[in-house]
Order: C-alpha cells, then structure tokens, then sequence
C-alpha cells in the first residue's frame, strides 16, 4: 500500500472519529431521558417507561400540535400543591394565540375539530377550556393535556405553560425493552 493511501485512511479515520465524538457530546448536551411515574399518558406512556427527550425539535422550528413534550410548569399557577420543579410529559394540545376548547365532540382548536394521533380520553373536568369556556392561549404559551384524561392533572386545571419552561421533546421509549419504540 502506497504511502499516500495509507496517509488517506488515516485522515479519513481521525475525521469520522472526530464527527463520531462531536454526534456524542451534541447528543449528550441536548438530550435527557425520564422516568414516567404515573399512568396520565396511558396507552402512549405506561408508568415506569424510560424515554429519551431532545431539545433540539424545540430549537429548530418549535414543537408542533400532538407533539408529547416535557416541562415544567410555571411556579405559582395551577389548584395543587405540586413543586415547581415538577417534571410534566403530556401531548400539545393547544399552541399561541389559538383559542381551544375540549367539547363533548372533540378537541376544537379555533372552532375546528382537531384528532389527536393517539388513542386518548378526555372529559369535561377542570377549569380551562372545558364546559363550553374555549381558552385564549398567550402568546408564548402552550396548552397540554394528558392521554388518559380520566387521570391526568393537565391543562384543564393548570392552564397554559412558559415557552421558557419546555424541557424537550419525548422521542424514544428505551426501557424497558419490549416497548422500545418511538414516541407517538
């Protein structure tokens, strides 16, 4: 092999091997993976599902309409006494400047009927956009619900969360392994 080849493969080498390195500390920094503690996103999440998170769909583009998005709410909103620090997974139901209104029909966004991608259940119970009462949604703030609506202390009763405040975007279920698979 001639000099100049073998001098060829090195570069080639240390060039993947750098992009490799890069692709793992990106990943590292803009990634997080949580544990899912209760059954609010039933049947998309199950309680003790791991799920990997990116902060990079929020960087480029921001989230989308049924995206399940982690974050935290803002301090001193919402009827309970959950810290500040309390880390939510629900899906995006309603995005700035929308006006949406869970009815007995559907989820309306702006007075249209939006389905949601997965297999959700909602009721009437809360105090933000339920019971015939649309919810203006600020501009920079998101409104969310949970896929088991019967048992998620979402939107309906805390209102809207902070731009500011989402985490990531759920991706991946990584443990436990019969249920890897994408996030949908």
């Amino acid at each position: 092999m001639s000099r100049w080849r073998t001098r060829r493969i090195a570069i080639a080498g240390a060039v993947c091997g750098a992009l490799a390195a890069a692709l793992v500390v990106g990943l590292c920094a803009t990634s997080r993976v949580y544990r899912i503690p209760s059954g609010s996103m039933r049947p998309a999440l199950l309680p003790g599902d791991v799920i990997l998170t990116s902060k990079l769909p929020l960087a480029f583009g921001g989230p989308e309409r049924w995206n399940v998005l982690v974050f935290h709410r803002p301090p001193g909103e919402g009827n309970d006494n959950a810290p500040p620090e309390m880390v939510y997974v629900k899906r995006l139901a309603g995005l700035p400047g929308e006006s949406v209104l869970l009815a007995q029909e559907g989820f309306r966004v702006n007075g249209a009927i939006h389905t949601p991608p997965a297999a959700v259940r909602w009721n009437q119970r809360g105090f933000y956009a339920v019971r015939g009462a649309p919810l203006q949604v600020p501009e920079d703030r998101y409104f969310f619900l949970g896929d088991n609506g019967l048992d998620s202390r979402d939107g309906r009763y805390w209102g809207t969360a902070r731009r500011k405040d989402l985490l990531g975007r759920a991706l991946w279920v990584v443990w436990p392994p019969e249920r890897w698979g994408w996030v949908r």
